[in-house]
């Protein structure tokens, strides 16, 4: 049984906060990376991506989040994480990419970097 991706947005000064709801796996991570896409076409460089309801992320969730922050540095843009789960942390630690997303406790601390 596959659980369903919830994506919302919320538009708070010059920042999206993207935030995701359920597993980021093989069976939807293109989602996600649309999604974050979509953003940047609409004018919305400035990602922080809300990880606090995120139950599991795979292999396919990360390469979806780097695909991303390619067209978000290409805008001039920045994607940064929040509220980032322990075992995603973990995730990110053992790939190496958690040099690569800056990550932060809160969604203020995130929006002030």
């Amino acid at each position: 049984m596959t659980i369903e991706l919830e994506l919302s947005t919320e538009v708070r000064e010059s920042w999206a906060i993207l935030s995701v709801n359920g597993e980021v796996d093989l069976s939807n991570s293109t989602q996600l990376k649309d999604e974050i896409v979509g953003l940047v076409s609409a004018g919305h460089p400035q990602i922080v991506l809300d990880l606090e309801h995120v139950g599991f992320m795979d292999s396919t969730g990360l390469g979806a989040l780097v695909t991303a922050l390619k067209k978000v540095k290409e805008a001039d843009g920045a994607l940064v994480l929040a509220k980032v789960p322990q075992q995603i942390a973990r995730l990110l630690d053992i790939t190496g990419l958690d040099g690569v997303f800056a990550s932060f406790a809160s969604l203020d601390e995130a929006m002030s970097r």
